[in-house]
């Protein structure tokens, strides 16, 4: 699994959370009645490099009652 495995769209895309350009996020929530935990998912990359994008098994998160987000982040040398 990986970047490589066919993901669900985001319910919400790149949405900011802050004033870098790279400061952004995508959301998969999970259909529930009530609120659901979130999966928080901050990529690898020791703060040089890596994506948002290589966050995987969202399906399997879902089906467990868990939504989703996963960040970009500034690296280091921005």
């Amino acid at each position: 699994a990986g970047a490589d495995e066919e993901k669900p769209a985001p319910t919400l895309a790149n949405v900011p959370y802050g004033d870098h350009e790279r400061q952004v996020l995508d959301f998969w929530r999970t259909k529930s009645d009530a609120p659901t935990p979130v999966v928080f998912y901050i990529h690898g990359g020791g703060w040089v490099g890596g994506d948002k994008n290589l966050v995987s098994h969202i399906p399997d998160y879902q089906a467990a009652g868990l939504s989703v987000v996963s960040i970009n982040y500034r690296y280091v040398w921005q």
